[in-house]
């Protein structure tokens, strides 16, 4: 084998190193008490707000790039909100935020 293959091979990274981390056992519990938390604290809105925070910073930063602004406060179809909040037989607490 060469040298510059020997070399490429060395440099390369499996498929698990480019993943996104996951969550230890302790630190999913964690998020999952604050959620409670958050769930039992705060109005509905709020707590929407406080879950969706990222998402709709993304998605309005993804409107801009392309040169136009997405108002996620004018969004007013609940009944499609709610459709991804509840799905049956789902733990909301435990759902991915």
């Amino acid at each position: 084998m060469e040298v510059g293959k020997r070399v490429e091979m060395l440099q390369r990274k499996s498929s698990i190193e480019t993943e996104p981390r996951t969550l230890h056992l302790d630190q999913i519990e964690n998020a999952r008490e604050e959620a409670l938390c958050v769930i039992n604290t705060k109005t509905f809105q709020e707590a929407l707000d406080i879950f969706t925070k990222e998402t709709q910073e993304g998605l309005r930063a993804g409107e801009e790039k392309r040169g136009r602004c997405l108002d996620l406060k004018d969004y007013d179809d609940e009944d499609e909100r709610l459709i991804f909040l509840d799905p049956p037989g789902w733990d909301i607490a435990s759902a991915p935020f």
